[in-house]
């Protein structure tokens, strides 16, 4: 069945005195009047109710965006964000869809949070924690890393990158199937065994790879001083977060 054209207020009304004048002056049946008219029944008596109730105008209905998150994906979001004060909106969206928690894009991450003034990420940091970013002088002498999240062929990796302070070269990278401590620590030992014998000072985040025990133990085993950043203050790690 074709949809019935739309019409206005007026035209609305216009056909329903139509109907009933040619009820009452044809005694044509009400099926036949509206088969002329080219209308259903059930959009007449729809008709009929919405004009006693004054709302014969069209009702526009504003589609759902497929984008906007559900009442229990926001209160889920929320929840977890509080949980894990110390990631990006970025990471947190990415983080939720591993964990089957929300899958939401970072976009409507961000806007949650924002309305929930839980962006920690322009927020000033809390003093005390962190150390200060050294400037390298020579090449090998700071590393900085971080994660990215990729869409590759279908699905999500996370792109793991080392790049060196002092050239801007990445040393090493690798699109990793997940975020683990374990996967991210591999990546940094191998990182670390192209350059025998250095043993750089490495600037990176709060995330909670850096703080396992597989990375604590790479750590230990080349024997590196580690610089993790402030809270919520993204530039300490500018130079792999603008590589990114």
């Amino acid at each position: 069945m074709k949809p019935h054209r739309r019409y206005s207020e007026e035209e609305k009304g216009v056909l329903l005195a139509t109907v009933e004048r040619a009820q009452e002056q044809s005694g044509q049946p009400l099926s036949w009047i509206l088969s002329e008219l080219g209308l259903t029944r059930s959009v007449y008596y729809d008709w009929l109710e919405r004009l006693r109730e004054g709302t014969l105008t069209d009702r526009v209905v504003v589609p759902r965006s497929p984008l906007a998150a559900l009442p229990e994906e926001v209160e889920a979001v929320v929840a977890y964000a509080k949980a894990q004060p110390r990631e990006g909106y970025r990471r947190l969206a990415w983080m939720m869809v591993d964990e089957d928690i929300a899958c939401l894009t970072p976009s409507t991450v961000y806007r949650v949070l924002d309305s929930y003034d839980l962006l920690y990420r322009w927020k000033r940091p809390e003093p005390g924690y962190g150390k200060r970013v050294p400037e390298a002088t020579y090449p090998d002498e700071v590393w900085h890393v971080d994660l990215m999240y990729l869409w590759v062929k279908g699905r999500w990796y996370f792109l793991v990158s080392v790049l060196d302070s002092y050239s801007r070269y990445i040393v090493h990278w690798k699109l990793a199937t997940s975020m683990l401590a374990q996967e991210v620590a591999e990546i940094m030992a191998i990182a670390l065994e192209k350059v025998p014998g250095k043993r750089p000072r490495v600037v990176r985040d709060n995330g909670s790879q850096f703080v396992a025990k597989e990375w604590r133990e790479v750590i230990r085993h080349f024997e590196l001083e580690e610089v993790p950043i402030r809270v919520r203050h993204p530039q300490s790690n500018g130079r792999i977060e603008r590589y990114h």
